[in-house]
């Protein structure tokens, strides 16, 4: 089970008054983080999706999202170029799906 109040596929305001999509809205404690999620076994796929959960992050890269951005993902398979984690980083948390314990600490906080 898990303490988190959360909400999936919300759509928040973004750069340029444009409507972005993310996986989650979490409520901790006493923040909202915004969560994405990557997860696919296909590398190929694995940087589509990157460059997406990127473009999210970056329309969202604006002063009145206060939210804790955070990216989660699969790292069961080795699937995802240090430079797409490394671009995400910028803009989110990047976490490892396997370290439940951090990715619930910063959620719950």
């Amino acid at each position: 089970g898990s303490d988190l109040t959360y909400e999936g596929g919300v759509s928040v305001n973004g750069r340029y008054g444009k409507d972005v999509t993310v996986d989650y809205m979490v409520f901790g404690a006493r923040k909202v983080s915004l969560v994405m999620g990557l997860a696919t076994g296909n590398s190929s796929y694995a940087h589509t999706r990157a460059n997406e959960v990127f473009r999210t992050w970056y329309d969202l890269d604006v002063p009145e999202r206060t939210e804790t951005k955070v990216t989660i993902f699969d790292d069961r398979k080795d699937s995802y170029r240090d430079e797409d984690l490394k671009r995400i980083q910028d803009f989110s948390d990047v976490l490892p799906l396997s370290d439940r314990r951090s990715i619930h600490d910063l959620l719950a906080a």
